[in-house]
This record gives C-alpha cells, structure tokens and sequence, in this order.
C-alpha cells in the first residue's frame, strides 16, 4: 500500500513560475508549497512541492501515472530495483515539459519528480514490486 506521495519540481531563474506550477498542477491534486531558495551562483530559484497523504489523492497520481506510454512504463518495470530505496521510496521523473501540455512521460532533465513510499517496505519487498507491477501492467504490458 502507498503511504504517500511527495511531488517536487523546481522552477529556474529562465522559467516562468506560472507555467511550471501549471505542469505540476497537472500531475498533483493538491496546490504546491512554493519556497524561494538562493542557488549556490547567489541566483533566486523556486522549489515546489506537495505531499500527499489522502487516499483520493494518492489514487489521482497513480492514475496520472497509469497514463504514462507502454514504453515508459515498461522502462519503469525494468528498472523498478534501481527506482526503490532502502527506505520504500519508488522515484519517478516525470518530463516538466510534457506536463505543461497536460501529457505525462519520463525524462531525466528537469523532472517533476514523483515519490512514492510504501508502507510494507521493508519487511515485505516482493509485495511493493507486486503492487508496483500492478500499477505499471495492462494488456499491452506484462
């Protein structure tokens, strides 16, 4: 079972506030907390994030994720060993990007990255992978 799940996204100095809320607006139920932090270069940045604990919520996210291409959910499946933590934290980076258009799929530049912690872990790993194989898994995968 899902605890919760942390959403978090930054906001550079180039980007407009606005429409990297409205990208993570798209994948989290909830209004974002935005902090303003001072980057090492002295820049100003936005860090946005939301944690959700309610189980409506939590089904919203995971079916924003359920929406993800086959290919980007079978590139989760295969490396679901390398996306968990020691701690039960599933990491997904979802394309900032992609968001803005209300799409979701994967990216390795500029996420929005997804958290999602599961309460069997660690005492029960295969039941995670269970549960997260049920989540990415549909007729045209797996």
């Amino acid at each position: 079972m899902i605890k919760d799940v942390r959403i978090e996204a930054f906001c550079h100095p180039t980007e407009d506030l606005e429409k990297v809320k409205e990208a993570f607006m798209n994948i989290s139920p909830v209004d974002p907390e935005i902090k303003r932090v001072t980057t090492h270069f002295h820049t100003n940045m936005f860090v946005l994030s939301a944690v959700i604990t309610r189980r409506a919520g939590i089904s919203k996210v995971v079916s924003r994720i359920k929406e993800l291409p086959s290919s980007d959910r079978a590139e989760l499946l295969s490396t679901i060993d390398d996306r968990l933590d020691s701690d039960g934290n599933f990491f997904i980076r979802i394309s900032k990007f992609s968001a803005l258009d209300g799409k979701i799929e994967l990216s390795d530049g500029e996420p929005i990255e997804i958290v999602l912690k599961f309460v069997e872990f660690p005492s029960n790993i295969e039941k995670v992978k269970d549960e997260i194989r049920g989540m990415l898994c549909d007729s045209t995968i797996c």
